[in-house]
């Protein structure tokens, strides 16, 4: 709680284009990207030692969204600079697309860090996606 509550404190004072919510108790932090269809998910992997940002496609469509997501995945990583993990989780309802990096949630010394990267990419997965699905919508 602790962590998000100083993301949440940090990234207000720094995002113009992001809604913060509530915080809660939960190694994941949500993030509305302006659709029913997905939103991005800011999560603390403790057994892996990293943090994330994801796409979370979570809606009755969800994989027919990441099927046509993923038909611009050059141009979407050419946007984020990044080569990204690509989860359609056919078992499963959601899917996500994923970009991970190193970060101890106990080294508190790295909170700033982690706070940086984590906004930097929730607006640039926001500014990359959120078009994209107001799109999709409309087909």
């Amino acid at each position: 709680m602790e962590f998000w509550n100083g993301f949440k404190e940090y990234a207000e004072k720094k995002s113009n284009i992001l809604r913060f919510r509530k915080t809660t108790p939960e190694h994941w932090y949500d993030i509305s990207i302006g659709s029913s269809h997905a939103h991005v998910s800011l999560k603390t992997i403790l057994r892996d030692e990293e943090i994330r940002c994801e796409l979370w496609i979570d809606s009755p469509i969800a994989k027919q969204v990441f099927d046509v997501l993923q038909n611009e995945t050059e141009e979407i990583e050419k946007q984020i600079g990044h080569k990204l993990d690509w989860k359609r989780l056919d078992e499963g309802k959601a899917s996500r697309i994923i970009l991970a990096t190193q970060g101890k949630l106990e080294n508190t010394t790295d909170w700033q860090r982690q706070y940086e990267w984590l906004l930097q990419y929730a607006e640039l997965f926001a500014k990359t996606f959120s078009n994209r699905l107001k799109g999709i919508a409309k087909e």
